[in-house]
């Protein structure tokens, strides 16, 4: 079993390494895999900014709370849930491919005004982020 093969390639000879491998596998075994990515999310009272956080699986997703008064974030379904946050505090999660993809905020009181705000409303996506023009 030889180590390469000559070929001729426009007259010139050249060697082609016999390894028993493809090229996508030896190409899929080099590529740099893509680190995850911080998404920010703050919560500012009865919204959250972004509105859309556009993530892969494994991600961080950091809410940061300047809300003015304690908040958690929880799924949708209830599956996840951070907190409860400080004001001016911060909170961590990992993206996974099954998590829910709807969340909210803790429904307060204004500060300033002390009318009750609404829970904020969120959403992850997996789809790729829209290009603005």
């Amino acid at each position: 079993m030889p180590f390469f093969t000559p070929i001729k390639i426009g007259g010139l000879c050249a060697a082609a390494f016999t390894l028993g491998l493809s090229a996508q596998s030896v190409l899929a075994q080099d590529a740099p895999s893509t680190p995850p990515t911080e998404h920010i999310v703050m919560i500012l009272g009865d919204t959250f900014f972004p509105t859309v956080s556009y993530v892969d699986p494994g991600d961080t997703l950091r809410f940061v709370n300047a809300s003015g008064f304690e908040q958690s974030v929880t799924s949708g379904d209830g599956g996840w849930s951070v907190g409860p946050i400080a004001d001016q505090a911060e909170a961590t999660l990992t993206a996974e491919a099954d998590m829910a993809l709807l969340f909210f905020g803790t429904p307060g009181v204004d500060p300033d005004t002390d009318a009750a705000l609404e829970a904020a409303e969120g959403t992850l996506s997996f789809d790729a982020a829209p290009l603005q023009d």
